[in-house]
């Protein structure tokens, strides 16, 4: 109990430090050291019987929080490099939202026709039916390139809003829109994706004038509307517990009644009951340490890094310029803890946090250091975006690495094609005005 307070206090720590550092409540360093506090201190409690980590396991997740905050703290120092901040200008901003929600709902459009075509009408009944038949290519993915506008349509719109630009009522409401669309997918990371981002962007953009109130006000709607989504769409999926049982205080499993108190009615029981329909997001936010805990047992042999090269390789050999063998895209999943008790499943898990391709790539030096480029680039990001703060396209670059950073201890967005297809997708209309600056003169004569 005293090293999860422990880990719950430094999560709570980093954001008021960061604050009066660096006058950013969620820098990269402040973001690490929350996210993967938090959920350790929620591992360590071990709510679900996960095993004790072994202390291999312990040194690599020390080692790569260290080499994430080293590394982003090291960039922000040096920071000084980028020199003076040039506005960037975005012309017709309101024409690029509408164009990118369009093509967004569209994609929504094509989904929904796709799974009416494969499963009926009732397809979208059990969320879990159309979980699996996306899963097994029943229903073919080829709407979701289209569909990730959908995603991005919601930053692009807050990024430009934040940056003094008002958009018309029409084009705001075709944003808002797209982001509830992500709601009827099976893929809960794509509303969580907005959602951070857009905590993360607001938070930038007003830096130290932020009010201590009004940041607790974002960050008390932000949880809310992250239980409320998660818990809506397990309850879409039919498994709001997945035969789950969190040995909350108080609480005992009994097969055939399920989880009761020591006495079935009163406030304790009530409470212990209703928390089990938090279990499935609790092994969400913990399981992956049980995952790496069981991947470090058996080493494996070193890839060569097509784990953590894996978008352009697959890139490379879909164009036919490379004829190489690849990894599946999902990792293999691996038995957390057996069947505790009848009534009760085996809990399996697929995810390592973000340090597992690196680490089949490279063992654990390379992943280590891994970890520590990928805090050198993000805090590079932040000290970019920091020179001005009202800059649309520096608030969205900076909002998505913050969130692949958020989401470390799950997964990997830095090598996630569709989150690399965002940000790309995000930045092109900047670039592409930049180009047509440059080669606008060279035309006209």
């Amino acid at each position: 109990m005293l090293m999860s307070l422990s880990l719950f206090a430094a999560a709570a720590a980093a954001p008021v430090i960061s604050r009066r550092l660096l006058g950013d409540f969620a820098s990269p360093p402040a973001i690490i050291v929350s996210v993967w506090g938090a959920t350790l201190g929620l591992f360590v409690l071990r709510l679900l019987p996960y095993a004790p980590l072994d202390w291999t396991a312990w040194l690599v997740i020390l080692g790569t929080v260290a080499g994430l905050v080293a590394g982003s703290v090291a960039a922000i120092r040096s920071g000084r490099v980028f020199g003076e901040a040039k506005p960037g200008s975005l012309p017709h901003p309101g024409a690029w939202v509408t164009v990118f929600g369009v093509i967004g709902l569209s994609g929504t459009l094509w989904y929904a026709a796709s799974v009416i075509a494969v499963l009926g009408w009732d397809g979208f009944a059990n969320a879990e039916t159309l979980r699996y038949a996306l899963f097994t290519q029943r229903i073919p993915s080829v709407f979701l390139f289209a569909q990730l506008f959908s995603v991005l349509t919601p930053i692009l719109a807050l990024a430009v809003v934040l940056g003094g630009t008002r958009l018309p009522r029409a084009v705001v409401a075709l944003a808002i829109g797209c982001a509830l669309t992500t709601l009827t997918t099976t893929d809960r990371t794509q509303f969580f994706s907005i959602l951070l981002t857009s905590v993360f962007m607001t938070s930038h953009r007003f830096g130290r004038t932020l009010s201590w109130r009004r940041a607790g006000l974002i960050a008390m709607v932000s949880a809310l509307l992250f239980v409320s989504s998660f818990l809506a769409i397990e309850t879409w999926r039919l498994a709001s517990d997945r035969g789950l049982f969190l040995r909350l205080p108080g609480m005992v499993w009994v097969p055939g009644k399920g989880a009761v108190g020591p006495a079935e009615t009163g406030p304790l029981a009530v409470l212990g009951r209703s928390g089990q329909r938090l279990a499935v997001m609790y092994a969400y936010a913990t399981g992956s340490y049980a995952a790496l805990d069981r991947l470090l047992d058996v080493p494996a042999e070193p890839a060569g890094g097509v784990h953590t090269f894996f978008p352009v390789l697959r890139l490379l050999q879909r164009a036919g310029v490379l004829t190489i063998d690849l990894p599946p895209a999902i990792p293999d999943y691996v038995e957390l803890y057996p069947q505790p008790a009848p009534g009760l499943i085996a809990l399996s898990f697929n995810s390592y946090t973000f340090i597992y391709y690196p680490l089949m790539d490279f063992g654990v030096v390379g992943a280590l250091a891994y970890a520590l480029i990928v805090g050198l680039i993000a805090g590079l990001v932040y000290a970019w975006a920091r020179r001005d703060r009202a800059d649309p396209l520096r608030l969205l670059v900076y909002g998505q690495v913050a969130t692949a950073l958020a989401l470390t201890v799950l997964v990997n967005k830095f090598n996630n094609t569709a989150w690399w297809y965002v940000l790309v997708l995000g930045t092109a209309p900047w670039a592409l005005s930049a180009l047509r600056r440059a080669v606008g003169p060279a035309g006209a004569r």
